[in-house]
């Protein structure tokens, strides 16, 4: 199961309903109704479950979910989509930037011909007093949700940002104990070396989705 923005006639990065492949879609305000996010003791890493079962996010849910809105170009390099092969998710970022850079290519063409320049806009930014904000966005790494509550006096009361490692960690060990057990007769650099291949294939960042805080520096 994968998740990722969907917009009509093009693959959206920056607004759009989630969609996931079943087909159905809901708005971004509505992610803790579909989203839970838990901890397992030990592990003090937090866990995310869509509809209660793990879920991936990135490059292959957005390419495998907007595939008809690809360039012909691209389509005619992709591999069978939609794929549920997760060592595709590298080759899929490679998809999207081919994808993306066509795209801005003509974007350049048509500001060339038409003699159009680009004109800076300048934001007027309130102050926030009583309010609540809920927002995502597609990151190069996957869905990217931020959520904040603002008290009447301005201060942030409560927030909460999910990354995309964040989102693929449970699905990333699942399909770790579903690889690994066929491979059991190798050796043990075998079963580091295919472990490693298959984390790398999410394209993990750990340190942008995780919180580290050093016992001696406490004190």
């Amino acid at each position: 199961m994968g998740d990722a923005f969907r917009e009509a006639g093009r693959i959206p990065l920056l607004k759009g309903e989630i969609a996931y492949l079943e087909g159905k879609s809901f708005p971004e305000e509505r992610y803790m109704d579909l989203i839970e996010e838990r901890v397992l003791p030990p592990n003090t890493t937090k866990r995310s479950h869509f509809l209660g079962e793990p879920f991936m996010v990135g490059a292959l849910p957005r390419v495998n979910i907007g595939r008809d809105h690809l360039r012909d170009e691209v389509k005619d390099i992709a591999p069978k989509l939609p794929s549920d092969n997760l060592f595709h998710n590298n080759l899929a970022q490679a998809l999207e930037c081919y994808h993306f850079g066509l795209e801005m290519v003509e974007v350049l063409k048509d500001m060339v011909e038409n003699h159009k320049e680009y004109v800076s806009r300048r934001v007027e930014l309130t102050f926030l007093k009583g309010a609540e904000g809920i927002g995502a966005v597609e990151a190069p790494r996957g869905l990217l949700i931020h959520h904040y509550v603002f008290g009447r006096d301005g201060r942030v009361e409560r927030a909460n940002v999910i990354t995309p490692t964040a989102m693929n960690f449970e699905h990333m060990e699942v399909s770790l104990n579903h690889y690994l057990p066929p491979l059991m007769p190798q050796s043990e650099d075998a079963l580091k070396w295919e472990s490693e291949r298959l984390i790398r294939a999410y394209d993990p960042c750990i340190s942008c989705s995780a919180h580290v805080t050093r016992i001696g520096e406490l004190g």
